[in-house]
């Protein structure tokens, strides 16, 4: 079996066939009999197919093999109905989602096991009050033990339980909870997890450095060896351990795993600071690092100078959103840091210390910024998008640029000017005329010193604004070695746009050719895009190219058919999108659906309306959009000999909720289905962003690896 830590590369895991029949076999977590069926959900890499193969094969009973590579939710309910799967385990993430939104499905299970991160108290509760029939059951354990090391059978919780206990140790298994001196702690004392017995692995493949570092003599025996887990628990009262966290630091942002020592280390490098914190906030809502700094007397670093230290040393996804020089860390009454007095960050820069505007231009764009933004005061070296600015702003930004300086510059511009300072160097070239291309690079990749082969770029194609600022939010939470550039709309240049979705893919294809000749490509595409996404790939199969991944966002196939549900069932489907909406959210929504209704017939006046205000308007966006709009209604979608990657969102318009392909099935090869929580308009942005950014990594790094 094969695991990931904190250096993101995969590690061996040597298990011997004991370690199986343990899991299995004369167990107490679970009465397994040849009357269960199972159905083997689990990637077969993914230490969970161990339960699911062998719990059955082992046992008598049946295994179901679920067709396809990755999970989707109607396709999980339909088979667990269709095979009457009594046996499931699921990851914790897609137990949450089965709960929130297809608990029903749910109903034909005897035993439902959850792990491999911490469950949800209130999905907990749902299940317990919705599935009484079902055993619901905490599995926790690392790959190095076989899968499972302690499960809770969950018949009741606490009224005021905040977490969900992970139970006791399965049979045949021995747990210890240890200080840093291999003592025991005391119950509820937390301690560091070890864990013996018959389902121990052997140890990592090539690798006896750490298996020497994670394997050790069981200093409570005189053989065998125990695991250092790395987790941190402590016992209940009443003999359950419970999970406390990780304890070496490690978090995961943006499906990163992050040290946060590794950050700290690189910090306390800076002569000029004498002490350092970086922590995890999520205060605003999305989880990201700070720095906490005191500064060297008398040394007074600025940001900058801090942020471009770090820059010349870590990947990007290391470097802290904020950074907050303090004159102290805060201390407890041990004299420890006090992480929880640490204060907030300020997103807005003291007067004292932004950089202000130094001749009218700057100081009248600035007053734009502020104007457009919300903001004030802004540093004129501050980033256009850190400041909270998205693409509506940007089209709001660059008609207010155009009224005041007559420049007419391309909302791409803002991808490489991002700052008060250099949007300024452009307006006063009095003769700047930008040059022209489809092709945008949104994020260039990392680069280190040994990088002998670079990864081929992500290509994102323009949705039916034209714009590829939409894809900037995504590219950021992406793999910082992975290249990332847009193609936008011709039109938008004052050049006659073009009006046929055949016509978009060939240029299109010329365009990324200038910077990656060959296959493999990776294509993908949001609404609109999708259909030209799909082209491409459709023509550069014709061409004898290779497609690694064609992943369609939220984008159905051409002319799809119209299947208007009953007066109940669009009640239930209104009320159970509202549902699932944040509360902010639901207004919004509703109002988006009396827009549609008034002006379903008129979809420029309707689409318009919501990629713009009527006051940016300009003629090119209006005749992108009209183009867009033409090519995407002409457009017929010939037979794609390859496979599909669709990220559907899962709330959707009456019309589209009763496609759950999208009408792709019939068109490809072969369609991958992933369901994105949230509405289409809002899957491109925060706090959704993180969300697809996570799932469509996982789809190019599976790619990746086929290739």
């Amino acid at each position: 079996m094969y695991t990931t830590g904190s250096t993101g590369k995969p590690k061996g895991v040597c298990i011997p066939h004991q370690g199986v029949v343990r899991l299995v076999k004369s167990t107490n977590y679970l009465k397994f009999s040849p009357d269960l069926v199972f159905l083997q959900l689990a990637p077969l890499a993914f230490d969970a197919a161990t339960f699911e193969i062998w719990g059955s094969l082992l046992n008598g009973a049946k295994l179901v093999l679920y067709p396809g590579d990755r999970p989707d939710l109607a396709t999980l309910g339909q088979i667990l109905a269709r095979e009457q799967i009594t046996t499931l385990w699921l990851t914790a993430g897609l137990f949450h989602l089965m709960v929130d939104e297809r608990i029903d499905d749910l109903k034909p299970l005897r035993h439902l096991i959850a792990g491999g991160d911490v469950l949800s108290v209130p999905h907990v509760r749902k299940v317990l009050a919705t599935l009484p029939d079902c055993q619901l059951i905490n599995g926790y354990g690392p790959t190095e033990n076989t899968t499972f090391t302690c499960c809770y059978p969950i018949d009741r919780l606490d009224p005021l339980a905040t977490t969900v206990p992970i139970g006791r140790p399965i049979s045949n298994t021995q747990v210890y909870l240890l200080d840093s001196h291999l003592q025991p702690v005391p119950i509820g004392i937390p301690g560091e997890l070890y864990i013996g017995g018959d389902g121990l692995a052997s140890g990592y493949l090539h690798r006896p450095d750490l298996t020497c570092e994670k394997f050790i003599p069981n200093p409570f025996a005189q053989t065998g060896k125990i695991y250092r887990s790395g987790d941190l628990a402590r016992y209940l009262p009443d003999g359950n351990l419970e999970f406390l966290g990780r304890i070496d630091n490690q978090v995961k942002i943006r499906g990163f795993r992050i040290e946060i020592g590794e950050i700290e280390t690189v910090l306390a490098q800076h002569p000029s600071v004498q002490e350092v914190i970086v922590t995890v906030r999520a205060d605003r809502g999305d989880k990201r690092l700070v720095a906490y700094l005191v500064p060297q007397p008398p040394a007074q670093p600025t940001e900058r100078e801090i942020r471009t230290f770090l820059e010349s040393r870590l990947p990007e996804y290391l470097i802290p959103s904020a950074i907050v020089m303090l004159a102290a860390l805060p201390l407890t009454t041990n004299g420890k840091v006090d992480r929880r007095a640490l204060p907030s960050p300020d997103t807005r820069a003291a007067p004292d210390t932004i950089l202000a505007p130094r001749d009218e231009l700057e100081l009248q764009l600035t007053a734009i910024w502020e104007q457009v933004l919300g903001v004030h005061p802004i540093d004129i070296r501050s980033n256009f998008f850190e400041l909270g600015g998205h693409s509506l702003m940007a089209v709001r930004l660059f008609a207010k640029i155009e009224q005041t300086w007559g420049q007419n510059l391309p909302l791409a511009t803002l991808l490489q000017k991002q700052t008060i300072e250099e949007l300024a160097a452009v307006l006063r070239q009095e003769e700047w005329s930008p040059s022209w291309s489809s092709l945008v690079p949104i994020r260039l990749a990392r680069t280190t010193a040994g990088d002998l082969k670079p990864k081929s770029p992500l290509f994102c194609i323009h949705p039916v604004g034209g714009n590829v600022l939409e894809y900037y939010a995504l590219a950021n939470y992406l793999d910082p070695d992975l290249p990332v550039y847009g193609l936008q709309s011709q039109g938008l240049n004052g050049q006659p746009a073009l009006r046929r979705v055949e016509d978009m893919a060939s240029h299109y294809i010329q365009e990324i050719r200038t910077i990656q000749p060959q296959g493999p490509y990776f294509l993908t595409g949001y609404s609109f895009g999708g259909l030209v996404a799909y082209e491409m790939a459709r023509q550069l199969t014709a061409q004898g190219q290779q497609i690694a991944l064609l992943a369609l966002l939220d984008s159905s196939a051409p002319n799809l058919p119209t299947l208007r549900p009953s007066f109940f069932q669009a009640v239930g489907v209104h009320l159970g999108n509202l549902w699932q909406l944040e509360p902010q959210e639901r207004s919004s929504y509703i109002k988006g659906r009396i827009d549609y209704r008034l002006k379903g017939n008129n979809q420029r006046e309707f689409l318009a309306q919501r990629l713009y205000k009527l006051e940016d308007l300009t003629p090119q966006l209006l005749t992108v959009l009209d183009a867009n709009l033409e090519a995407g209604q002409e457009y017929t979608a010939q037979f794609y000999p390859g496979k599909l990657t669709l990220l559907r969102c899962q709330i959707q318009d009456l019309e589209h909720h009763l496609h759950s392909d999208f009408g792709w099935r019939d068109l490809v090869e072969s369609l991958e289905i992933h369901p994105i929580s949230g509405p289409h308009s809002s899957m491109l942005k925060e706090p959704r962003v993180p969300i697809l950014a996570a799932k469509l990594q996982d789809c190019l790094q599976q790619s990746q690896a086929e290739i």
